[in-house]
Parts: structure tokens; sequence; C-alpha cells
């Protein structure tokens, strides 16, 4: 026992003594415990005669919703009185104490994917396996299982104590995350108690708490040349046109916004609302070659730009411009 109290599953042992306490002897007696399921027969007890029996059972669910843990034991015999041949029976009864009702369910959650060196990163899956676990003593039914951050739902029919279920879902690692400089995520259940007192099950979630990389605002700018000298050797004329493409790619790991984009040698500027990740925006501008270039013995562009990080430690966007 639990102090004085029995806990579910516990088994109590009895002992059962019939006496005959009358003053005739009784013969064909049966003992019954119903519910241990004893049964024993004694041919005879004459007056003053005892007969012991042991039996036990198991504290049910049932006994803790009650409780009590109730044992009644009983018998009959003949009697040689003709005028009362059935003897009067004074039965056997225990009322034990159980442990106090206890609904309760504890919810576990593991990550299964393997975290990448210096955390996960931009658009990475991370995995869970999500265990809920009956560790009180009443059976649970009609349980919902919730991951606000995977929006994964699941039911449960009932659980008994003990009992566990698993589950498994999965999670893109996105801005805000890297931002934050983790992934946090919780799952949570709820379902209904058998106990009339606390019917509302209490739950004790399962966090994860899982690193990301470091937050990345950074813009790489390309230029290429997208025209072809006039003359066979290559090299551009006085007045001869050359032609250009810009791409402005986001190759960080934020969005970026107000984005600034500006070429200094054909004086062109142009503005980009906002790169998420991986995104690319193109531009084309030309340039006529100057006496200056032909002394120079080249022409000499480069692209560059500013922009926008929602990284409040380094607002400013590192750019590698084009040349």
């Amino acid at each position: 026992a639990n102090g004085t109290a029995y806990v579910l599953g516990e088994t109590i042992t009895y002992k059962i003594t019939v006496t005959n306490d009358g003053n005739l002897t009784i013969t064909d007696i049966t003992v019954t415990d119903e519910r241990t399921g004893l049964s024993e027969e004694i041919a005879s007890l004459e007056p003053g005669e005892s007969k012991e029996y042991t039996t036990e059972t198991t504290v049910t669910e049932e006994d803790i919703l009650s409780g009590h843990i109730i044992n009644d034991a009983t018998a009959e015999g003949t009697s040689p009185d003709p005028e009362e041949p059935e003897v009067p029976v004074e039965p056997g009864h225990t009322d034990d104490e159980p442990e106090d009702k206890d609904g309760h369910l504890t919810v576990k959650k593991e990550t299964t994917s393997e975290t990448p060196e210096g955390g996960y990163k931009l658009g990475d899956t991370v995995s869970y396996k999500i265990t809920v676990t009956n560790d009180g003593n009443l059976t649970i039914t009609d349980i919902t299982v919730t991951d606000e951050l995977t929006k994964g739902e699941w039911t449960i029919e009932s659980l008994a104590p003990t009992e566990s279920k698993e589950f498994t879902t999965s999670y893109t690692v996105t801005e805000a995350d890297v931002l934050a400089g983790k992934v946090v995520n919780e799952a949570t259940a709820k379902g209904t108690s058998p106990d009339p007192d606390e019917p509302d099950v209490p739950v004790t979630p399962g966090t994860k708490e899982d690193p990301t990389e470091e937050p990345d605002g950074h813009l790489t700018i390309t230029k290429e040349t997208t025209s072809e000298a006039a003359a066979e050797d290559g090299k551009y004329a006085l007045g001869e046109e050359i032609t250009y493409k810009i791409t402005v790619t986001n190759d960080g790991n934020l969005t970026i916004t107000d984005i600034t984009v500006t070429d200094e040698l054909t004086g062109d500027e142009w503005t980009i609302e906002s790169l998420a990740p991986e995104e690319s925006e193109e531009f084309e501008t030309s340039y006529t070659v100057t006496e200056a270039d032909i002394l120079a013995g080249e022409v000499v562009n480069v692209a560059t730009g500013e922009g926008k990080s929602p990284d409040p430690d380094e607002p400013e966007v590192p750019v590698v411009p084009g040349e």
C-alpha cells in the first residue's frame, strides 16, 4: 500500500476464517468470495471449530473511483435442526482505502531528425515524435492531441493507465525561427476523465527547443556584359555602346526590403520593394565608350546596392557588388 492507501493494480491478500459459533454441527458448507472468485467446500464444522483460507484481489479503477475496496465473503451450509435447516450466516466484510483519483496525461516531444552543425537552416525540415502517456490511475477517453506549430492534430479513443500512443510530424524552418535563433515546439492534449469531480484531465505538455543558424541578411550583385565589340579583337571603340545585365540576389536567410541598386557608371538607379531568400531580380543598362575609357584602356563598371534587414542587431545589409 502507498502509506495506508492501495494503488491501482496492487494485490491485496485476505484471510477468510469460517467459524461454527453455534451449538450444532453444520455440514455441506460452501464458502464463497465473489470478488476474488474463491469457492471452497467444507464437509462439516463442529461447534467451536474453524477453517481458514487465503485469497487475493487486485485494485481496480472502479475501486479508485468509488474510494473503497469492498470485499464480502459468505457461506451457506446445512443444520441438523429440522425446523431451521438453512444456517444463518454472518458474512465477512472488509473496506480498504484506495489511492486518490488521478486522471493525468503527459505529452513528450522528441526531435528525431539530426540537428545540423550550427543549427537548422532556413527551409530545413525538423521531424518530431510525440508520445502521449496516461500516467494517472484512470482511463482517459476522447483525447485530442494538438501541435500548434506543425498544425498536427490526432485523436485517441481511450488510454488506460500506463498506456501510450505515438505520433510523428514535421516542420519547415522559417525566417522567423532564424531571427529567434530557435524553433520552439509544444504539443499538448485534452481528454475526458471518468472522475465526476474533475472531468477535464490535467495535462503536462511536451516542449522541444532546437537551435537555428545565425541570421544572415546578405545581397550579392553580379554584372554581365551582354554586348559584343564590333572589332575582331573584341575591343570596344570610341562611341560604341556596351550593354549590361545586372542581377541582384538575396543569398542570405532573411527577407531584405527597401533595396536600392545603383550603377554609378551609367547613372542608373533601380528599387526593389523586397527580396526573399534565394530570390533574384534583373536589370539592363548600357554605356557609351568615351575618350577617357580609351585612354584608361578599359571600361570598369560597378553596380552596388543597399537594403534593410529585419535583424535588429544588423539592420544594414552587407552587399557584394557586381563589377
